[in-house]
Order: structure tokens, then C-alpha cells, then sequence
């Protein structure tokens, strides 16, 4: 009798380890695409002509791919309503990174030349500040033991993420002008 009391001690034992052995898998899943899409930015800011779109490329791809992972962890541990309004900023994160890498695949012609518009430059630049933050925000975020164990997300931080997409949404604006007309003098008047 006391061999199956021990024996049951152990099975509930596993069953608690190996679900703290996928919260660990998830947690660095979540890292490691946040620190590779880090990585890849810093890698395209310091490259030139089309290593360094390509740099800027693979870097939005690796944090969609991130974020909307986050975004199933979120999904899948809360109500519907709860798990809208934990991931709302980081859906709003994901559509301007992919609005942004749309702008650099269809403007690669521009970007990879040496002839890029200075105020693109500008922006483009005061966008990657912001995702930088907005990144160093959600690692803080996913690294909390509630969010491994539960998708719970601290509020005052995701809206933080959020209030910082609306300026990377005016950044990504000025951009789409900028290429779209390839305004190559910058902010000067025209006569």
C-alpha cells in the first residue's frame, strides 16, 4: 500500500515537472526570437546597402514570428476577453512590422542604392528606437513567472507597448510618403 502512495508521489511529481519543463521550452522560445530579431536590427544598422534591407527583412520576419507566438501563448491560457486585451498592442506591434517590411520589399530598388532620401534615414531610424523599446518592454514582459505559467501580462506595460505602436504608426506614415514619392531632398521647399 505505502509503494503505491509513494508511487502516485511520483507520478504527480513528473506531471508538475514536465509542465514547468514546457513553460521553461516556451519562455526561451519567446526570447530567443525576441534577442535573434535584436540582433538582426542592430546587424542592419551597422551594414550598408542591401545586406543591410536584407538584415531589416529577416529582423521583421523573426518578430512576427515571435510576437504572434506570444500572442497563441496569450490565447491559449486566457478568456477570450482577458487574452484580447493582454495582446491588442502586440498585434497592433505585428501589423506595423509587417506594414514595414511590405515598404522595404517593395521599395528594395531605393533602399539598396546609395541614394536613400535623408529623411527616410530619419524616420526610419526614430521608428527602430521605438521597437527597440517596445522589444526591451515585452522581454520584460514574457520573462515574469506570470506570463510563463499563466499568459497574464502586466497592463501598465502593454500599454505602454501600445502607446508606443501609435508612434511607430505616424514613423511608418512619414516612411510611406517619403518612398512612396521618393522625395530624395528631404525636408527642403521646392521653388
Amino acid at each position: 500500500m505505502s509503494y503505491s502512495n509513494s508511487n502516485s508521489y511520483s507520478n504527480s511529481y513528473s506531471n508538475s515537472n514536465s509542465y514547468s519543463n514546457s513553460i521553461l521550452w516556451y519562455s526561451f522560445l519567446f526570447k530567443a526570437f525576441i534577442i535573434s530579431g535584436i540582433i538582426t536590427l542592430l546587424f542592419g544598422y551597422y551594414t550598408i546597402e542591401q545586406t543591410s534591407v536584407n538584415a531589416y527583412r529577416t529582423s521583421f520576419i523573426i518578430l512576427d514570428i515571435g510576437m504572434a507566438i506570444i500572442i497563441l501563448h496569450i490565447f491559449l491560457h486566457n478568456k477570450i476577453k482577458h487574452a484580447l486585451m493582454y495582446s491588442m498592442p502586440l498585434i497592433i506591434t505585428i501589423c506595423t512590422l509587417s506594414f514595414m517590411l511590405y515598404l522595404i520589399h517593395t521599395n528594395t530598388d531605393i533602399l539598396s542604392t546609395v541614394n536613400i532620401p535623408p529623411s527616410y534615414n530619419t524616420f526610419f531610424y526614430m521608428y527602430l528606437i521605438c521597437l527597440l523599446i517596445q522589444l526591451f518592454i515585452l522581454y520584460n514582459v514574457i520573462s515574469t513567472e506570470e506570463f510563463q505559467k499563466y499568459g497574464k501580462a502586466n497592463m501598465n506595460s502593454m500599454s505602454y507597448i501600445f502607446y508606443i505602436s501609435i508612434f511607430n504608426i505616424i514613423w511608418f506614415y512619414f516612411i510611406y510618403i517619403i518612398l512612396k514619392y521618393n522625395i530624395t531632398q528631404g525636408f527642403t521647399t521646392f521653388t
